[in-house]
C-alpha cells in the first residue's frame, strides 16, 4: 500500500498507466503532470500472469489486525438456507461507544421484527462457526442498494447506520432478543452448570443451556479462551472441534459426561 510493486499472490492497490490515462486534471495546470500511476480504487493480486480483482479498497474492513472482504463475508451467508443468494450486505461501520470499526450485515427483508430475530442468531452463528467472527450488528432493510450495473453500493448503507436511520431498529432488535431469552428453562446439572459459569466469564451473563455457543457471537479467540478453561477443570476431554459438533451448553456438557464416564 505504500506505491510499492508487491509479489504475485500478494493483494495490493490496482494502479494503471498508459497512453489512454490521463496526465493530468481538467483546467488544473499546476496538477498537469501530476498522474503517473492512476489509483483505481480497487484490490487485487497477480496469479500466473492473470489479475485477479479482490473488491474495493474502501469497502474494505479492518478488525483486530485482519482485513475483512466483505464479498467473502457476503457469499458465506449465500450459503445458508435461510438467506437467498444475493440478499446480504456487509460494510464497515463505526460504533459509537467503542469508536472503532466493525462489520455489519444489511438483510433485505420485508416481515416484522419479531420475525427478523431468530435470522439474526442464524447469521451470527453462522459467521462464528465458519470464521471465528463476532458480528453484533444485524439489521434489516427493505432492499439493498445497487447501481445500474448490479454492483452493491455497501458505503450507502454505512451512511445510513451513522446517520442514525436504525437506531431504533437497534434498540427494537435488542429489546426483542431479551425476550426471547426469558423463555423457560429446565434446572442446569452439575456440569452444565459448570459450563455456563465459564461461558459467562467471557460472553453475557445471561446464558442459557440451550443456548447455541456460536449464535451469542462467539470469536475464535473467545472460543479457545473458553476451551483453555474448560480442559483446566477436564484436561485433554474436548477437541476445539467438538465446540462446534455440539454447540449447545446441554449438547457438550451431556458428550462431555460420556467422554468423563468412560474414563473412569
Amino acid at each position: 500500500m505504500q506505491g510499492n510493486g508487491v509479489p504475485e499472490l500478494t493483494i495490493g492497490k490496482l494502479k494503471i498507466s498508459g497512453k489512454n490515462v490521463s496526465k493530468g486534471y481538467y483546467e488544473d495546470q499546476e496538477n498537469s503532470d501530476a498522474i503517473e500511476w492512476l489509483d483505481t480504487g480497487d484490490l487485487g493480486f497477480v496469479h500466473e500472469g492473470s489479475l485477479v480483482v479482490t473488491g474495493r479498497s474502501k469497502d474494505l474492513i479492518f478488525l483486530n489486525g485482519q482485513n475483512l472482504y466483505p464479498h467473502d463475508l457476503e457469499h458465506i451467508l449465500d450459503q445458508t438456507d435461510e438467506l437467498e443468494i444475493g440478499k446480504t450486505a456487509v460494510t464497515g461501520v463505526i460504533d459509537a461507544q467503542k469508536m472503532l470499526e466493525e462489520p455489519a450485515v444489511f438483510v433485505s427483508f420485508r416481515g416484522s421484527l419479531e420475525e427478523f430475530v431468530p435470522l439474526t442468531r442464524t447469521i451470527k452463528g453462522h459467521l462464528s462457526a465458519y470464521l471465528g467472527l463476532e458480528v453484533e450488528k444485524v439489521l434489516p432493510v427493505q432492499s439493498i442498494p445497487k447501481t445500474t450495473s448490479g454492483k452493491v453500493q455497501r458505503f450507502l448503507l454505512a451512511e445510513r447506520y451513522h446517520g442514525g436511520e436504525f437506531n431504533d431498529i437497534e434498540k427494537e432488535l435488542e429489546n426483542l432478543q431479551s425476550v426471547a431469552k426469558e423463555g423457560p428453562d429446565r434446572a442446569a446439572n452439575k456440569i452444565e452448570v459448570t459450563l455456563i459459569d465459564i461461558y459467562k466469564e467471557f460472553l453475557s451473563d445471561d446464558i442459557k443451556i440451550d443456548d447455541n455457543l456460536f449464535e451469542l457471537g462467539t470469536s475464535s479467540l473467545v472460543l479457545t479462551q473458553i476451551h483453555d478453561r474448560i480442559d483446566v477443570l477436564w484436561p485433554g476431554r474436548l477437541e476445539l472441534t467438538d465446540y462446534f459438533d455440539y454447540p449447545t451448553v446441554s449438547e457438550l456438557a451431556t458428550y462431555l459426561s460420556q467422554e468423563v464416564d468412560q474414563s473412569v
